[in-house]
């Protein structure tokens, strides 16, 4: 009978990924940070009008004379939450992958996979990539004791 160990834990090649994709998962989480920290405006809206007025919330574009912009600062007002949520579910995946528990990992990387939406495409590949290598250990070839099977 295979080890415990072997069923349920990770290889090298496995342990190398996640702990690649925890690094990835750290710096995704930093984005929304980074923007809030910068303050960096988000342009909304970008009309085309003719002549000199835009409407009350439009400035006008100083580069183009004829296109008037609304910005909105810091607009992501649910950073914090997605910064948190994308940031606890990497480090839960850093204690799985450093303990060698296959099983959290792939389970936490979908579930970051599928709250992070279309850009977490790449922690829901990981995730099911684990799931079919722990069916795929499960299945090993169990030791045969006793004599060899004899032909007639």
């Amino acid at each position: 009978m295979a080890p415990r160990e072997v069923v349920f834990g990770m290889d090298k090649v496995e342990r190398s990924v996640s702990l690649f994709g925890v690094a990835i998962a750290i710096i995704v989480s930093l984005v929304p940070l980074y923007a809030w920290i910068n303050k960096s405006p988000l342009t909304t809206t970008v009309k085309k009008v003719k002549g000199k007025a835009c409407a009350a919330t439009y400035k006008i574009n100083r580069k183009g004379g004829d296109l008037c912009v609304h910005t909105l600062k810091n607009a992501q007002s649910h950073w914090e939450i997605q910064f948190l949520f994308v940031f606890v579910v990497a480090l839960i995946i850093l204690v799985f992958a450093l303990r060698r528990k296959r099983a959290g990992v792939a389970c936490f990387a979908c579930f970051l996979g599928i709250g992070l939406g279309i850009s977490g495409v790449v922690f829901v590949f990981l995730g099911a990539w684990l799931i079919v290598a722990d069916c795929w250990s499960t299945n090993l070839p169990l030791p045969v004791s006793g004599p060899a099977p004899t032909t007639r």
